[in-house]
């Protein structure tokens, strides 16, 4: 069984808006230093060779111990409605459910070199969920690659032994394509390995039922 499934993109007018707005000059940016916070020893974020720094715009943040529901980013509604509506015709088009949508966020990856352009292999959540992983950008000439591990995680915090991160599948994305995986399968995310690339993604984390 396969632990991607791509799923199509409908072209619609939702999407080419967000795309342009996502692409353009104008899109705000904020660092992120790590894959998934400063301290990345711990069950969900392994200790890896190296780990990349990203950027990131969040339009409705993961719940978590002190928020105990999604919390939208930002007082202005419009890009998080457009982003949930853009999520509900995807999954329509494809005649998948969406239940539950826990976060939905569009990350940048700029260049690095080869060695160093895989981030820390981590889950999103330490409950069960599936993630979705939409490219906006076009397909990066070298690198940019999705790697998602035959192993998961428990959820339980601090007594798991490190995965061997051994049996994997990958995705070259290409612009304007999605994929979903269990979301409880470790994964990490490559850079683009030619010098002046971006790779940009729409990542949201859901459940097909409530």
């Amino acid at each position: 069984m396969s632990l991607i499934t791509e799923l199509k993109v409908p072209p619609t007018n939702t999407y080419q808006g967000l795309k342009s707005s996502f692409l353009s000059n104008n899109q705000s940016w904020y660092n992120e230093p790590y894959t998934c916070g400063k301290d990345i020893q711990g069950p969900d974020v392994w200790v890896w060779d190296n780990d990349v720094e990203h950027f990131s715009t969040p339009f409705l943040n993961r719940p978590g111990p002190f928020y105990r529901t999604p919390r939208p980013e930002s007082q202005e509604p419009r890009p998080l409605v457009d982003v949930l509506r853009l999520l509900e015709e995807i999954f329509a088009f494809n005649g998948r459910k969406l239940g539950c949508i826990f976060r939905c966020n569009i990350n940048m990856l700029r260049y690095a070199p080869e060695e160093k352009s895989w981030s820390a292999p981590h889950v999103d959540h330490r409950f069960p969920h599936k993630n979705l992983l939409l490219y906006l950008s076009p397909e990066c000439t070298t690198g940019g690659k999705t790697r998602v591990y035959k192993e998961t995680c428990t959820g339980l915090k601090g007594i798991e032994n490190r995965p061997k991160f051994e049996e994997y599948e990958e995705y070259t994305p290409k612009e304007d394509t999605a994929i979903m995986f269990d979301g409880m399968n470790y994964h990490q995310g490559q850079c683009p390995t030619t010098f002046g690339e971006r790779r940009i993604l729409l990542v949201a984390t859901f459940c097909e039922e409530f």
